[in-house]
């Protein structure tokens, strides 16, 4: 399978009994007709507010018993060619309602949304089968298949956060499943007068993996993550800061960059520089525009700029907006020169804490 070890993107059930760990798969795709989606499969949802009331809760009686699967939530969303939602909606399930198989990846939420990957000779499928509602009147049904075009990849260290500590080994780890792939999508959403709205393309996709076994917030600060894609090129980079001195432990700064069926680097030879700083929605203080500059060893020359951001979605300490890109850079397959519009996000973990105190200051009263 290029390989790739694709047991990495199965369920790691040797971490629901750790206070705070999680694990999410993460699924999006650009389609011909220029609308886009996004689905999760979340166990927890790390910007859910009951997930911070648990950790509250934890933080004042760590003897509480905790399961990860407690938590899960199944996400779906569907933007319109400007990537204003046309649906999304979150559906939170607790351990009963979760099933997932221990020896391949067949995950159940709830009877009504399924992911599986599905061997086929060669770099395997992914499957999804979702019917969720957004709790304003809509119900979405979705059905989708990813096809690879080049092996999944496991990008520098493969962890935001791999180290030793008085508490114990701790992680965050992440892996990049589908760095580009083909895929065919379904969508039906109704609303609660029986208008439809149905969409049925084709067109581009990506799927990521993320598990760990403690909460993102005692390690993590924040993150930059965004995407850019346009036809069959594929670019994500992210900047993770964590709590530890650069000089120990550096943030983590992935970039995978695919053209087709070409990875024209795999790299954490990159900087993401912050432009442009203000304090907007959730009172958050983050980077209104950015740069991102390909460094000596990452196989590339230039920069890509990020701008004009515009908030399309937000829950707690996350942002998540749509924006614009401007891309020139030299690469093993010439010169790219290109524009357009990009998926952009921010997570502030830092004020996720202040949340968390906060909830336990409530919960002493």
């Amino acid at each position: 399978m290029g390989g790739f070890d694709y047991s990495l993107n199965l369920y790691h059930p040797e971490k629901d009994k750790m206070p705070g760990a999680y694990e999410w798969w993460y699924f999006d795709g650009d389609l011909h007709n220029g609308y886009s989606f996004n689905v999760v499969f979340s166990c927890t949802n790390p910007t859910a507010l009951r997930y911070a009331q648990a950790l509250a809760k934890l933080a004042a009686d760590p003897t509480i018993p905790y399961n990860a699967l407690d938590y899960a939530t199944m996400k779906v969303g569907l933007y319109d060619e400007k990537r204003v939602p046309i649906f999304y909606g979150e559906l939170d399930l607790n351990a009963d309602q979760v099933k997932i198989a221990p020896d391949r990846l067949d995950v159940w939420f709830g009877d009504k949304n399924h992911l599986t990957m599905r061997e086929t000779g060669g770099l395997p499928e992914f499957v999804i089968s979702a019917e969720i509602p957004d709790g304003k009147g809509k119900t979405a049904k979705a059905d989708v298949v990813l096809t690879p075009m080049v092996p999944g990849v496991k990008i520098g260290r493969g962890s935001l956060i791999e180290r030793d500590t008085p508490k114990g080994h701790l992680f965050h780890r992440w892996i990049v499943a589908v760095p580009n792939g083909h895929v065919k999508a379904s969508f039906k959403v109704t609303d609660n007068e029986g208008k439809v709205i149905e969409v049925n393309e084709s067109g581009y996709s990506y799927h990521d993996h993320n598990w760990g076994n403690h909460p993102l917030p005692a390690t993590l600060e924040k993150w930059y993550w965004g995407r850019i894609a346009e036809g069959d090129m594929n670019l994500i980079y992210s900047k993770v800061y964590n709590l530890f001195p650069e000089s120990e432990y550096p943030p983590f700064k992935p970039c995978i960059f695919v053209h087709g069926n070409d990875i024209v680097t795999s790299t954490e030879e990159i900087e993401f520089v912050e432009e442009k700083m203000i304090t907007g929605a959730q009172e958050l203080t983050y980077a209104s525009e950015g740069r991102l500059v390909f460094l000596e060893g990452s196989g590339v020359k230039g920069e890509v700029k990020i701008s004009n951001l515009n908030l399309v979605a937000e829950q707690l300490c996350y942002l998540r907006f749509a924006g614009d890109y401007r891309m020139d850079v030299e690469t093993s397959i010439g010169r790219l020169k290109r524009e357009g519009r990009t998926m952009f996000e921010y997570m502030d973990l830092a004020a996720a804490v202040r949340l968390r105190q906060k909830l336990a200051a409530q919960q002493q009263k």
